[in-house]
């Protein structure tokens, strides 16, 4: 079977066909259909070659009529005269040459033997059927252009309505984006005025912040101690934090893991600093990387920057969304409260939207809080997928959130345990992880 028709090619060769007047080289007149079938019906074919030469170039001349409009005229005429004009030619060189094959033989009045002439009349049985083969395949190349046409045609429609759909919308301008008002998502987060009483045990061998706790509550239990202790909580690789009532009750805590080489010689002891607030700058384009984003924001927002002209702001990653990244940054507790005080922070030449960032720590295998997938301590275990639970999400029959029925287990807290564990409304366990946060973070 022949190479699909190339109708650039075609309408390339139809253009050079079609020359006007003051071209380098003379006009060439292309014949049209018509014309055609007046010469084949002129030559001297048989009735049923001439029959079928003649409905398929009727065939063709209605498809160019049907489709005036998606076939362009030098498509047509480069069919024409690269496809259909050299068939027929061929067919008119064989008649010609076999006229005068017979005229010849009959001016020599040639005896010639009655097998050599139905040698050649089944010789020009042959050529006739492989033209009509020939014929037929272009036929078919036809046919499956006009398929494509019929689907580049809709296709285009199609597209231009978008095209006009978008042009039509209306556009602000510079100044109505300047004058419009997009203000922050949320206020500020309420600030808890009570006083942080920490402490932060680091494990100086690796191991699993349920180990740790363990170590910790039979320590203190055999030595029955005294010091009150509000919430022990997990923290990245097997850490521990340890909140107080009060500053004394801190103290004493320290003073007692300093003095118990058990514990003295297992963790390292220190008094975690206060987290810089986080903000989400949100519908930025995916074409803006960190280093112009910063860059953009110092240029535009002034209070972003120290006298000294350090940036007092600090893009972390991204989150990317559908049509656009969502940057997350740490700022300055001192210009904090100034940035929600502001409609917007400047970029280039638009008006970023903003809202607060609280990065909850939560793992995505296990579905616990406190650390990250990267650092589970049961990665090789097998969890629902659905609540966390051990066992297979096809066994699942109700969602449970993993991380409020643990806490009811240990603290006897009552949260509600029907939500998943995703749940970022529902689920009380998240709301006091990212209240912890809120405590743990300077917001000036």
């Amino acid at each position: 079977m022949p190479k699909p028709v190339d109708t650039s090619t075609i309408a390339d060769a139809g253009a050079k066909t079609t020359r006007g007047p003051g071209t380098g080289s003379q006009s060439r007149v292309i014949p049209n259909i018509e014309d055609i079938v007046k010469n084949v019906n002129n030559l001297n074919l048989d009735q049923d070659l001439t029959e079928f030469l003649v409905s398929s170039l009727q065939d063709l001349s209605k498809l160019f009529t049907a489709k005036a409009r998606d076939i362009k005229a030098a498509v047509r005429d480069g069919i024409i005269e690269n496809f259909i004009v050299p068939i027929v030619d061929k067919f008119a060189a064989r008649e010609t040459s076999f006229m005068a094959t017979i005229f010849d033989l009959k001016a020599k009045n040639v005896d010639t033997d009655l097998v050599f002439y139905q040698a050649k009349v089944r010789e020009c049985e042959n050529t006739i059927e492989g033209l009509k083969a020939k014929l037929q395949l272009v036929s078919t190349d036809l046919s499956d252009a006009q398929d494509e046409l019929k689907k580049t045609s809709s296709a285009l429609v199609e597209t231009a309505k978008e095209v006009r759909t978008l042009i039509d919308q209306p556009r602000p301008s510079y100044t109505e984006v300047l004058r419009s008002s997009p203000v922050a998502l949320s206020n500020a987060p309420v600030i808890s005025k009570r006083d942080n009483h920490v402490v932060l045990l680091k494990p100086v061998k690796p191991s699993t912040s349920e180990e740790n706790i363990k170590v910790i509550e039979n320590v203190l239990t055999a030595r029955n101690s005294a010091t009150r202790i509000s919430r022990i909580g997990k923290v990245s690789q097997g850490g521990l934090i340890i909140e107080a009532p009060t500053e004394a009750d801190l103290q004493a805590l320290e003073a007692e893991i300093g003095c118990l080489p058990k514990l003295e010689e297992r963790f390292t002891v220190s008094r975690p600093k206060r987290r810089r607030p986080q903000i989400i700058i949100l519908g930025v384009d995916n074409s803006v990387d960190k280093d112009r984003l910063l860059k953009g924001l110092l240029a535009k927002n002034h209070f972003l920057a120290d006298s000294k002209n350090h940036a007092l702001i600090d893009i972390i990653f991204p989150i990317k969304a559908r049509r656009s990244t969502n940057w997350v940054a740490s700022v300055d507790p001192g210009i904090y409260k100034l940035i929600f005080d502001q409609p917007g922070l400047y970029f280039e030449f638009s008006r970023l939207r903003f809202d607060n960032f609280f990065g909850v720590k939560q793992c995505h295998h296990c579905k616990r809080f406190g650390h990250t997938t990267k650092w589970c301590p049961r990665k090789e275990d097998t969890f629902c997928t659905r609540c966390g639970m051990d066992h297979p999400v096809d066994t699942c029959k109700d969602i449970i959130c993993v991380n409020c029925s643990e806490s009811n287990q240990r603290f006897k807290s009552g949260f509600n345990v029907n939500h998943g564990p995703k749940d970022k409304v529902n689920c009380n366990s998240f709301l006091r992880q990212k209240d912890n946060l809120i405590r743990l973070t300077d917001y000036g």
